[in-house]
């Protein structure tokens, strides 16, 4: 950094009247605009004696951040960052950190606690200015943070560096970057001595306006010299993240941050019904933007200057087609933006502009568009298959690029990628130098040089971890290694600030004589992360739970006892399919990289794998014991292989996954599309006998199972935010509700062999917001 600085050396003498405020061993010397301790002056920037000054003249109450602001710099339009860095300034100054001075009140302002005593307007002697000195200093940023600061300072206008104006507002923008100072090298000393004669003047400050605007125009080279050679916020941001939970309610489903990092807008799920609310950060408190209604969010976020959240969303049951509308941040009436839609939109720097998603089923692709903030003039800049989309666009700072997920989405064999489309053209480049397992939302950093986004780099089905990629060498370096999983997220516009949800899966084994609810009992105390299950022919439970970063299988008695793990230490494993003559269990596993069927004793000695392919999934065995059915990755058809192993054998060569077989080893049903049309077929292959369409409550990519008598198939609805199980004669006619659980979610459920009991994993995904923010 430069700093330009002017001191004088006199003779002759002078009478100046100075009014000053005294406070402990300080002086603050209102005419010659400085700080005094004894005979020494402390440096301070402009504006941070302004504040000081204001706080001087108000010793004693309490002031708020809004009346400092409007005191110090009126009406222009400042960020809080500029209130606090002048507070830095001060209480270094002051040598102030144990607030003795300035009283800091949380979430109302500020207490001048010295006593003030004013001097009036002493008489003072000084001596006449003959010289002048200009002097240039270089000074060296003091810790992490101060480059932060100087990185996002230099990330702006070039009226930072003075170049709109001369003179004082030059040197103000030059000495308010010494408070910032750690070492001082002089290498300039300009020296121009005059005459006590008055038309000298002219001629000095036409020497020293020309000598301002040369070292204005050395310091703009220089300091963009210094930005090209400063560590990017990439290498800055969250090395040391704190991390500060602000809501825990657990039904918290979308989220953003406002650019000022004021407030956050999100949407909650209460009984099938959801809400949009905005809640202040300094405060707590919150407000309902939008009452509960069966419309369905499908996210929200916050226009560029902060003044409209915008929000899509669509009608109950179906998710399409997605309508995107705008809000006035503190409420009013909602405005029809643009309809069609599939994720919330990103905006240019300028906020003139929005990017966003549309994907076709039926046109096999899946667009980025981009269109005026208004929602007109839309058209297209880039287009991807319909089977490997775009997610969650991010416009870069400097309004070139649009950033996004994009790649497979098919579970179990999800791999994503950050690319990068180029607006001027539609160009597309993958960023990522690896591929990902899921990445979810992205954010720029407010210099550009990386994204945040939340992602998983393995096939583990668990957590989704925060990181950060460097832009454009895309890089990757975690941000937080912890067992939370995190979703949706946001930046402030300086990046200081990230928010993310938080969420985390909650459940409990059931067990329900007939299916009723009434009687239907507990089985595990404390929560887990149980997510399938099945019965062994001698009727303990086998299922599958989150432990130790990893998925394992276990097995228990129905009555309580304590598990038994079956896979320690061997990757993600999926499934517990239990062979008719209990020596097996199948299941699916990424234990050598990719996910593949496998089959191991019952007591989980043993394992063989019995597929090898490009990624298999979904196994189940046939009632007689001898076939496992699973459904292969690689064009998504349906196969089947030996017991015992040997080459698999293809059934049906359509689109078809997570089969199930009747009980009577006649039938098989596959999921025949992700919008929920499920073909009933022999087991031997051969033509569709039978199409269903699961009702519009039926939550998407299920696995529809039978009745234990082969009549019936099985699937849960989701109403008023409850599940349960209803059942479809496969003769045809309108379907009947089997449970009647009142409260939350499905996640698996088998029929033991002898078709009495039903054994249920009922819980629920529990959403939060956290706040992550660097450490002081």
């Amino acid at each position: 950094m430069i700093v330009l600085l002017t001191r004088g050396r006199a003779f002759g003498m002078q009478k100046l009247a100075h009014e000053i405020y005294s406070f402990d061993e300080f002086k603050l010397d209102l005419t010659r605009g400085a700080l005094f301790r004894g005979v020494d002056e402390l440096k301070l920037r402009p504006k941070s004696f302004d504040v000081l000054k204001y706080f001087a003249e108000n010793s004693g109450r309490l002031i708020s951040k809004d009346e400092l602001i409007e005191a110090v710099w009126h009406e222009t339009a400042v960020t809080d960052d500029s209130l606090v860095q002048c507070l830095k300034d001060i209480r270094r100054a002051l040598k102030d950190n144990g607030q003795r001075i300035i009283k800091t009140v949380p979430r109302r302002g500020y207490i001048f606690e010295k006593e003030v005593n004013e001097n009036g307007s002493a008489t003072i002697y000084t001596e006449e200015t003959t010289g002048v000195h200009l002097v240039i200093e270089e000074t060296e940023e003091k810790d992490v943070e101060d480059v932060i600061e100087s990185r996002l300072t230099r990330s702006g206008s070039l009226a930072e560096f003075g170049l709109t104006g001369m003179g004082e507002r030059v040197i103000d923008n030059m000495l308010a970057e010494t408070a910032q100072t750690k070492t001082e090298s002089t290498f300039l000393n300009l020296s121009i001595s005059i005459k006590h004669h008055r038309r000298a003047v002219i001629p000095l400050m036409v020497v020293l306006t020309i000598a301002v605007i040369a070292v204005a125009a050395w310091r703009f080279n220089s300091n963009k010299n210094i930005a090209e050679n400063s560590p990017p916020l990439s290498a800055l941001l969250f090395q040391n993240a704190e991390v500060k939970s602000i809501t825990h309610v657990g039904n918290i489903v979308n989220n953003a941050i406002s650019p000022d990092g004021k407030y956050v807008v999100y949407t909650t799920a209460d009984s099938g019904r959801e809400s949009l609310w905005l809640r202040q950060i300094a405060t707590d408190s919150t407000q309902q933007t939008i009452p509960p209604t069966h419309l369905r969010y499908f996210g929200v976020t916050f226009s560029r200057d902060g003044e409209y959240i915008y929000y899509v969303r669509s009608d109950r049951p179906d998710p399409f087609p997605r309508t995107l509308y705008r809000i006035p941040k503190l409420g009013g009436v909602s405005e029809k933006v643009l309809a069609n839609m599939d994720w919330c939109p990103t905006f240019s720097p300028d906020g003139s502009q929005m990017a966003f998603v549309r994907n076709s089923l039926g046109n096999n692709d899946s667009v980025m568009m981009i269109a005026n903030a208004d929602g007109s003039n839309e058209r297209k800049l880039a287009t991807r298959r319909y089977g490997e989309p775009y997610t969650y666009p991010a416009w870069s700072p400097d309004g070139q690029t649009i950033a996004a997920s994009a790649g497979s989405v098919e579970l179990g064999d999800s791999f994503r990628d950050v690319v990068t489309v180029n607006v001027a053209d539609g160009a597309e480049t993958t960023l990522t130098t690896r591929k990902w397992y899921w990445i979810g939302s992205l954010a720029w950093l407010a210099d550009g040089s990386g994204l945040i986004m939340s992602g998983n780099p393995e096939k583990s089905h668990i957590y989704n971890q925060l990181w950060l990629l460097s832009y454009p060498s895309g890089e990757a370096h975690q941000i937080k290694s912890d067992s939370n999983n995190y979703a949706l997220i946001s930046l402030t516009a300086d990046s200081r600030m990230l928010l993310a949800g938080h969420t985390e899966l909650l459940t409990h084994l059931w067990i329900a004589p007939e299916g009723n609810a009434v009687r239907a009992r507990r089985v595990t105390s404390g929560l887990g992360g149980y997510r399938e299950i099945g019965w062994t022919r001698d009727g303990k439970l086998a299922f599958t739970a989150f432990s130790n970063n990893s998925i394992d299988i276990y097995t228990r008695e129905p009555d309580g006892a304590e598990n038994k793990q079956l896979t320690v230490n061997a990757g993600t494993n999926w499934g517990a399919e239990v062979s008719i003559d209990n020596r097996y269990i199948v299941f699916g596993s990424d234990r050598t990289g990719d996910f593949h069927v496998w089959r191991m004793d019952i007591d989980g000695g043993n394992p063989l794998q019995l597929t090898d392919g490009s990624g298999e999934k979904f196994a189940e065995i046939s009632p007689d014991g001898k076939w496992v059915v699973y459904t292969a990755f690689q064009d998504w058809t349906l196969w089947k292989v030996s017991i015992e192993g040997g080459e698999p054998v293809q059934i049906a060569k359509s689109y078809a996954r997570q089969s199930a077989i009747s009980p009577d080893g006649k039938w098989i049903v596959y999921m025949a599309s992700e919008n929920n049309r499920h073909i009933v077929m022999p087991f031997e292959g051969g033509s569709p006998a039978k199409i269903f369409d699961l009702p519009p409550d039926a939550p998407q990519l299920q696995t529809v199972r039978w009745s234990p008598d082969s009549q019936f198939l099985q699937f849960i609805v989701r109403r008023d935010g409850v599940e349960n199980i209803l059942q479809q004669p496969l003769n045809g006619g309108a379907p009947n509700q089997v449970t009647n659980f009142p409260s939350d979610r499905i996640f698996s459920y088998d029929w033991s062999y002898d078709g009495k009991t039903l054994a249920v994993i009922r819980g629920a995904w529990t959403s939060d917001m956290v706040l992550l923010s660097q450490k002081k």
